[in-house]
């Protein structure tokens, strides 16, 4: 996952004429990760934290669906 995380990161930066030449896996866990946890984890009286959050299923398109689908076999 932090691969891929590097790697888009990259190509955004080259995107823009732009790249960070000691970007690893650790200057990038320091850059993303490790004050955010800090600041979370200070709310819970933890030195880090990562908070999580459930997103249910999208129902949005189930009415859409009910009337429009068929089956594969069709």
């Amino acid at each position: 996952m932090l691969d891929h995380m590097i790697k888009d990161l990259n190509d955004s930066l080259a995107d823009r004429k732009l790249r960070l030449p000691a970007l690893n896996v650790d200057e990038f866990i320091k850059a993303a990760f490790v004050a955010r946890d800090r600041a979370i984890g200070a709310k819970h009286r933890l030195e880090y934290a990562e908070e999580f959050h459930y997103i249910g299923p999208d129902q949005t398109l189930d009415e859409y669906i009910r009337r429009n689908a068929v089956p594969l076999n069709s």
